[in-house]
């Protein structure tokens, strides 16, 4: 049919045969196209190729990966519970830090030279049981001013020259915690209420235990109150901190050591008593002091000493208690003293104690006669004899200056004027004329301790000289070792 309609087509009209020839053609062409473009669509389309510069290197790749996989990590890390449990454990340990910045409350209390008043309570069983054992805790109420301390333990303290009984004028101890727990008294657990009876002017505790300090020899701080007893108006007494974990706190870092109490004339070796610590019970620690102090050879005494002992506060602790004369003490005497072993450096200090009677005799030597078996021992030592000297100078210059100890004296004197003029006027002058009077002494003293030290100055040298040759001696014989050292061959 299209065939017939071609050819008439043809016949009748050749320019009509030429369109409908191209309509046809261009609508094939479109059908064509459009078949193609769904076939395209149905296929998945390839990935074009990156230039260069957009394309990511290995590298590149590796280390985005590489960030990936740590803060992975460190996500976990911190999500882990033992990490939580460490980070607790942190921050609990700088509350702590913190907590130990803040100052004590007694170091504020002594720094303001306080006089307090207290009032002390207790029952009539408390007093009975106090006349049958002297040294036996009991309990009382103690009061300062609106301040009240409930079931303190309290009990008589003192030795041949200050004991007195209850109803004298008795020097006390005071305990604010061995009842209740946590109570204390202006940041201390323990005092003691020193009747002064060897010491009228009242200062030689608090001056002296300063010295001590300076010295970098721990000594109770020192400060007065004014007690009345079971209604019983006893006047002025020296009030000095304990010897406990507290005292300890304010100069050591380990205060776990063992802490060891003279007693009355005993030496280091005589059984003497433990009063604190978690070191060794048997008392084998004090042994050893003893044990090395007893060396014959100087050198082999050297060495164990310096094991067992501070020997560079020991040296300036018993220089202290010669130039203050404290011949109640351990070098002279052998007796009130303290003794506590630094965990920290295994080694022994000794702690001054009982200085009530300083400065009483003014022309005596620097180099006393010790009774002290360490002491004694650590003087024949030509080294350290002749650091003992050095010690001395020492003091002279940083600790035992005649202005600021003068000075110190008037402040605390400032204080008690006032009070003791309270209390009674016979009181106030017997104070203050035994205060002048160890105002003298210290001046007395200084003095004659300079004359004293160029007695000395032949032995010093001839200590000197001999500590020289001793050196040579020792590098003479360190040169021998390391020549035999050398020539020694092994197979």
């Amino acid at each position: 049919m299209i065939d017939q309609v071609r050819e008439t087509s043809k016949k009748r009209c050749p320019s009509v045969f030429l369109l409908a020839l191209f309509l046809g053609l261009l609508s094939l062409t479109i059908n064509l196209t459009l078949g193609v473009s769904e076939i395209r669509s149905q296929e998945v389309p390839p990935k074009a190729e990156a230039s260069e510069k957009d394309r990511p290197t290995k590298e590149k790749t590796a280390k985005k990966q590489d960030k990936k996989t740590e803060s992975s990590k460190k996500t976990d890390l911190k999500s882990s519970p033992k990490n939580n449990t460490k980070a607790a454990e942190n921050k609990k340990a700088a509350n702590k830090k913190k907590k130990l910045k803040k100052p004590c409350p007694s170091v504020a209390f002594f720094n303001s030279i306080p006089i307090v008043e207290l009032t002390i309570t207790l029952g009539e069983a408390e007093v009975e049981e106090l006349y049958r054992a002297p040294r036996s805790y009991v309990k009382a109420t103690v009061r300062e001013g609106k301040k009240e301390y409930k079931d303190v333990g309290i009990h008589l303290k003192g030795r041949a020259g200050s004991f007195r009984h209850f109803h004298s004028r008795p020097a006390l101890t005071l305990n604010f915690d061995k009842y209740v727990k946590k109570q204390r008294f202006h940041g201390m657990d323990k005092l003691h209420l020193n009747n002064s009876v060897q010491d009228r002017s009242y200062l030689n505790e608090l001056v002296c235990g300063d010295l001590f300090r300076q010295a970098g020899i721990p000594a109770p701080r020192v400060a007065h109150a004014h007690v009345t007893l079971n209604d019983r108006d006893l006047g002025l007494y020296v009030l000095k901190e304990g010897f406990d974990r507290k005292f300890l706190k304010h100069y050591f870092k380990n205060t776990k050591g063992n802490l060891y109490d003279g007693g009355f004339l005993q030496e280091i070796d005589w059984g003497i008593d433990k009063k604190s610590g978690e070191g060794v019970d048997d008392g084998s620690d004090l042994e050893i002091l003893s044990e090395a102090s007893r060396i014959d050879d100087h050198k082999k005494r050297e060495e164990a000493l310096s094991k067992i002992l501070d020997v560079d506060r020991f040296l300036r602790f018993i220089a202290l208690e010669a130039l203050t004369f404290h011949w109640d003490g351990y070098a002279m005497k052998r007796n009130n003293y303290k003794l506590y072993r630094d965990p920290t450096t295994k080694k022994f200090i000794f702690l001054p104690h009982g200085m009530d009677q300083m400065f009483e005799r003014t022309h005596t030597p620097i180099v006393p006669w010790y009774q002290g078996m360490v002491a004694d021992s650590v003087m024949e030592v030509p080294r350290w004899r002749h650091q003992y000297f050095e010690e001395v100078e020492y003091l002279l210059k940083k600790v035992m200056v005649e202005k600021t100890m003068l000075k110190r004296i008037a402040q605390v004197q400032k204080k008690l004027d006032p009070v003791l003029e309270k209390l009674s006027d016979r009181r106030a002058s017997n104070q203050s004329y035994y205060a002048e009077l160890f105002k003298d002494a210290i001046k007395e003293r200084l003095s004659y301790i300079q004359t004293e030290l160029g007695r000395y100055s032949e032995e010093r040298k001839r200590l000197a000289k001999k500590i020289a040759e001793e050196k040579k001696i020792e590098k003479k014989k360190d040169k021998k070792l390391s020549v035999k050292k050398k020539g020694v061959t092994f197979k």
